[in-house]
């Protein structure tokens, strides 16, 4: 338990030193981000609608097909069908740590948005707090569908004669891989390293205690990692200068003005 603890707190630290800056009131304020949020999510979702996403779609395919051939055999190391009983079993604290503890990095990431001075990590928070009700939104939706992949295992805590959906797919680790993807792209390794072990453990977690078939977690990442490359768009787009003026050469040897405005 103390072990588990420690993991968490070092995790905590992690990312409230993620860029190696304090947390502090910022000097200029962070409502200009709030301009135009209605825009903002257009963008988002323009940007999500985009070659990028359809490469991890296509990347993605095999291993969710992997994982879902799998998905029995891996069940069957923690679930013990003749006797309806869970075995192999980590404790339970694990998975009520992988279940509850993501809220924490979720707070303090998005409290950075109003807290920070810094304008990469405000407007990255900010693309942060912005797309995730999005990525929630998208894995109710799918979570309605009544289909095959979407029936959660076999649980020894819950009745053998019915049927649970509601797992394909995995919303946390939607929501721990949306994190990874954005943070880390912007931050690299102190963003990867930390959030990236929050993801793995949630899958393991989730699959140990048998929450989620392996194939449901890849699902969740999916869709995490495209939200991840959209949101992480957007900080580009609103980091760029609104205008820009330049003196050029042209091909002629000619000197020109040229100015470029971002509506």
């Amino acid at each position: 338990m103390g072990k588990m603890r420690g993991g968490c707190m070092a995790l905590l630290w992690c990312c409230t030193t993620l860029v190696g800056q304090p947390i502090r009131q910022a000097k200029r304020t962070s409502t200009s981000l709030l301009r135009n949020p209605i825009k903002d999510i257009f963008v988002l979702h323009k940007n999500l609608i985009s070659g990028d996403s359809l490469k991890v779609f296509i990347l993605s395919a095999p291993l969710y097909a992997l994982a879902y051939s799998q998905d029995k055999r891996a069940h069957s190391c923690f679930y013990d069908e003749h006797q309806h009983a869970n075995i192999r079993q980590l404790p339970r604290t694990c998975s009520e740590i992988a279940k509850y503890g993501i809220g924490a990095p979720i707070l303090i990431l998005g409290s950075l948005a109003f807290l920070s001075h810094d304008t990469t990590l405000r407007t990255t928070s900010y693309a942060f707090i912005l797309g995730l009700p999005f990525v929630m939104l998208c894995k109710d939706i799918i979570k309605k569908w009544h289909i095959e992949p979407g029936k959660r295992p076999r649980n020894g805590l819950f009745s053998k004669n019915k049927c649970y959906y509601g797992g394909f797919p995995s919303g946390h680790l939607a929501q721990a891989v949306y994190m990874t993807v954005l943070f880390g792209s912007r931050y690299g390794p102190k963003a990867w390293v930390p959030l990236g072990a929050l993801s793995l453990y949630t899958f393991a977690a989730f699959v140990n205690c048998n929450r989620h078939f392996m194939s449901q977690m890849v699902a969740g990442g999916i869709i995490g990692t495209m939200y991840g490359i959209a949101a992480n768009k957007l900080v580009d787009y609103k980091l760029a200068p609104f205008k820009h003026v330049g003196v050029y050469l042209s091909p002629r040897g000619q000197v020109e003005l040229k100015a470029s405005f971002r509506f």
